[in-house]
């Protein structure tokens, strides 16, 4: 089974977005990039012009990582760029609330077994808002799935699905 494929290689389904990448964004770096440069040419005995220079080439470089997340009923997708990873609902672990918050919301942490490296892996993503049809497809899939809606502790509700699951 072949976890990376190409969009032309996948067939297309009604697909699901969990989160949306915002890589676009980083286009927006390059004039200020552009500006910090020619400030830096132009004052080179200040520091502010150096100190825009660095934190926007940062900020490109995390904004080129963005990707998105998709899923349809049997499939978990993450697009990062041109590249398409598919990620069987089989091969998730478990999905978590984080204990941090950022900007008052806490991320999400979902664990799978990837096949192709035969190790486990972890993606972190906020969510814009709560996707329901999400976990109900994911727990139709994969009866085994833990989810954590608590940071600390698995709330027995959240898994009655689980046959594996003991309170």
């Amino acid at each position: 089974m072949s976890f990376k494929a190409t969009r032309k290689e996948t067939i297309k389904k009604k697909r699901e977005v969990i989160k949306s990448g915002k890589a676009w964004m980083r286009w927006l770096m390059i004039p200020v990039m552009f500006i910090s440069v020619l400030d830096i040419i132009d004052k080179p005995y200040r520091w502010t012009g150096l100190i825009v220079l660095v934190i926007s080439v940062g900020l490109f470089y995390l904004l080129k990582r963005a990707r998105r997340l998709e899923h349809d009923d049997d499939n978990l997708y993450i697009i990062r760029d041109k590249k398409e990873k598919i990620v069987p609902f089989t091969s998730i672990i478990s999905i978590k609330r984080s204990a941090a918050k950022v900007n008052g919301s806490r991320y999400w942490i979902l664990k799978y077994r990837d096949e192709e490296h035969l190790k486990t892996r972890t993606i972190r993503y906020f969510r814009t808002f709560y996707n329901k049809e999400f976990l109900s497809a994911l727990r139709i899939a994969n009866p085994k799935v833990v989810v954590w809606t608590h940071p600390h502790f698995a709330h027995a509700e959240d898994n009655k699905h689980n046959p594996d699951y003991k309170d």
